[in-house]
Formats: structure tokens, sequence, C-alpha cells
């Protein structure tokens, strides 16, 4: 390495310049070129994981909510499955639907949201803007479907309220509008100058993305053919045929490629699922029918103090937009977890960020940190 004294350093924050989490980035140069890259996270820390052991399993939803803040349903999803495996709830058929049936489309519009960065932080302004609209209107068609506060809507034992009625004509009409969106944004973005911009830039082999514990499509774009949605199926994710491309590029535009084919794999499942929703129950824990002072104080005691969680230990993983995110959860007998430990999938991301970086050019540092799709709320919890 060039002598530090030959070097000059340069402070890159925040990141993203939007706030959403900041991260500061810190580069060494030599010239224009990366010899170092240091990620100070920690600005948006809160200790979630510490919270969660002082909560119930009802209250936890509030603060899994502040993991994910731009991306409905990521940051609870994990939490609920791991309490319902752990006390050994049977979740009704339609509730694993609704959240299988949501979870695709907010990942479409977190997909949609990453690309529209990358393409800004490459010059190209007027794709960011129609990736943002395009997300924008799939936010709100979740919000018309489900009525409810997205950060706990996902429930133990199912989820809070059932979906508006004709909500599967509202999601067939905003599937049928995604693809002259997506063709417009590829048209757009894919030209000489995105891919002068994005090949070889950032470039992570499969051997490295492993050792990194790198997931989701930062790791299919080097290669790793690893989806938890068809490894470990979870709610209905077994009802349907999940495809997971992989591509062995291992750069800034082997990571855009794959989200776009994660937009229309989502679209795909989302055609497959919605002509096999059943009728029944949303939540384990329904309602009784009589009104008698016992029916509704065990009710009462199920949805409001929280579900009890045996002694035992439990991991339970989903794919999110960001990658695999995993929450361990131990019990000791009461509604209030013994202990809590998230496994984040955009924590891995920064750390490889460091080796990633090196060589780069100074110009490249924000289309690699774009590409590799971190939210520092759910990077830094």
């Amino acid at each position: 390495m060039t002598d530090i004294a030959e070097t000059s350093f340069v402070n890159i924050a925040p990141e993203p310049a939007t706030g959403m989490g900041i991260c500061r980035l810190v580069a060494q140069l030599d010239g224009e070129k990366v010899v170092r890259l240091d990620s100070h996270i920690g600005f948006s820390h809160r200790g979630i994981e510490k919270m969660l052991e002082s909560v119930n399993t009802a209250q936890a939803l509030v603060w899994c909510d502040k993991l994910c803040r731009t991306v409905p349903f990521a940051g609870g999803h994990a939490f609920v499955l791991a309490a319902e495996k752990l006390a050994g709830v049977n979740v009704p058929k339609r509730a694993k639907q609704i959240r299988t049936l949501l979870s695709e489309i907010v990942r479409v519009s977190a997909l949609l949201t990453m690309t529209g960065n990358l393409a800004r932080d490459t010059g190209n302004a007027a794709a960011g803007a129609i990736a943002a609209q395009a997300a924008v209107r799939t936010t709100a068609l979740c919000r018309a479907v489900t009525r409810y506060p997205f950060g706990t809507y996902f429930r133990v034992g199912g989820v809070a309220v059932d979906l508006a009625d004709g909500f599967q004509d509202r999601v067939s009409e905003w599937m049928s509008e995604m693809p002259p969106v997506l063709d417009e944004l590829k048209s757009l973005i894919d030209n000489g100058i995105f891919r002068s911009r994005t090949k070889g830039i950032g470039f992570i082999g499969a051997d490295a993305a492993l050792a990194a514990g790198l997931t989701g499509d930062n790791a299919r774009a080097s290669g790793l053919k690893r989806d938890v949605r068809a490894d470990e199926p979870y709610d209905a994710y077994s009802d349907v045929e999940v495809t997971v491309p992989v591509a062995n590029g291992g750069d800034c535009y082997a990571r855009y490629e794959m989200r776009i084919d994660g937009i229309y794999n989502a679209l795909k499942l989302i055609d497959q699922l919605l002509p096999q929703f059943a009728a029944g129950e949303i939540n384990a824990f329904k309602r009784p029918e009589t009104t008698t002072l016992t029916g509704l104080s065990t009710h009462f005691e199920n949805v409001v103090k929280g579900l009890l969680l045996p002694e035992g230990d439990v991991y339970a993983a989903v794919e999110t937009p960001f990658g695999e995110t995993g929450v361990y959860l131990q019990g000791d007998g009461s509604p209030v977890p013994y202990r809590c430990h998230i496994r984040s999938a955009g924590f891995p991301a920064m750390q490889a960020l460091a080796k990633i970086a090196v060589g780069a050019d100074l110009l490249d540092i924000r289309p690699i940190v774009s590409s590799l799709g971190v939210l520092m709320t759910e990077v830094d919890r």
C-alpha cells in the first residue's frame, strides 16, 4: 500500500443522503483510487434487540417495524414466525397466504427503489424518478388492501384484519401496469453509460460472498443459489413455485440484473397465489363467538398481553428484499422473550464493502453502495 503520507482521506457522508439511517464512509485515496474504505455505523442505533427482551410478543411488533421503516412487514415477519415456531402455533392458511402476498408486493416496491437509487447514482435521474413513482403506487396498493398500520399488521398467529373486499381485482390491475413500467425502466437504464459505470465495478466472487455471509440478490449475483423462500419455505411459499435465478458477474451490473429478475419473479409468485386464496380465519387467536367473561378474558390475555413463550430456543428466517433476515428467539415461559437476536441481511454487505471498494475509483463508491441495496436502519439495530 502507498505510504499514508502520500495518500489523502475523503469523508463520504451521509450515506444515504436522504437520511434514512446514516452511515459515514471514510476513504483513503491514492490519487483517485480507493486503497481503504472504513464504514462507520451506529448513528441510528436504538438497541432494538434489548428492547425486544423487555416487551411482550404483542408489543414487540412496534419495535420490529423500526428496523425497515421504508419496507413494510420486513421487520416483523421473521419475529412472528419465530414466536409461532417456539409456541407451536398453527397459523390459518388464509393468514399465510395474506402474508406471502403482501411480502411479494412490498418486495417489488423495495426492488424498484433500489434500482432507482442505482440509476440516480450513475447519473440517470429520469429512471430514478420513474422507479420512485412505481414504488409509491405499489405502497399505496398495500395501504388500500390492508387498511391497517403496516407495523402491526403481521401478528403472532396470523394478521390483524382481513384484506379489503375486491383485493384480488386491485392486485391484478396493478400487476397489469407493471410490465410496461419495467420495460421503460430497462430501456432507460441499461445503456452504454450505465454498463460502463457498473460492469466490472464492485466485484465480489462466489467464495468471497459466501465467506462474507452475503444473502439475497447480493449472493445470487455472485453465483450463490440461495433463497429462503425456496430452500426453507415458510407461510404459503410451499404452495407456489419459487424460481431462483443466479448470475456470475459478481459486480454492480449483476446485482442490478438480479433485482430486475426479482421483480419479475415476485409478480409470477403473486400470479400463482391469487387464485389459491382460501376462505377462513385470519388469525389463530380469533375473537370468541360467545361474549362470556371467560371467553373475552382469554382472548384479551392472548392478544393484548402476548403469547406465552415456552422454554427453548428457535431460529426463523425470511427472504426480505435485502436478503435473509432471521430472528433467534429464546423463551422462559413468559410472554417476554428471554433472548432475541436479529440476523441482519445488510450488515454482512457493509462488512464486505471494505474489500469490495478497494481498487475502485472514488466516483464508483456510491454506485457500489447503491448496488448492495442496504438500508441503514436494518443494518444498525
